[in-house]
């Protein structure tokens, strides 16, 4: 399924939660950056394409940019948000987060 969708789907969710507008936003905004992210580096189009490889390559490229590891630790959160989500959805098999530290 395209991981766009798969998003918007993800986003659709926390609201009927009713999680707070700040998280959902922060879900939407990181998970988004990671997407784009995966699409320029690997061309990953589909959700089961991701893999922990990419998720880790993107954990680089902020460590890179000098981010802070609070910063970074935050948007893992959000990564495994999603992922727990797409895997519930049985979209994926396993979670590709598991094998990210």
């Amino acid at each position: 399924m395209l991981i766009e969708d798969v998003l918007k789907e993800f986003v659709f969710e926390c609201k009927i939660k009713k999680l707070s507008e700040r998280t959902v936003k922060s879900y939407k905004n990181n998970t988004s950056s990671f997407i784009i992210f995966s699409k320029n580096a690997f061309e990953v189009k589909e959700v089961e394409e991701i893999n922990h490889l990419h998720i880790k390559q993107y954990f680089n490229y902020l460590m890179n940019k000098g981010l802070r590891e609070s910063y970074i630790n935050g948007i893992l959160k959000c990564l495994r948000a999603f992922f727990k989500y797409v895997k519930t959805e049985e979209y994926i098999l396993k979670c590709p987060c598991e094998k990210v530290s």
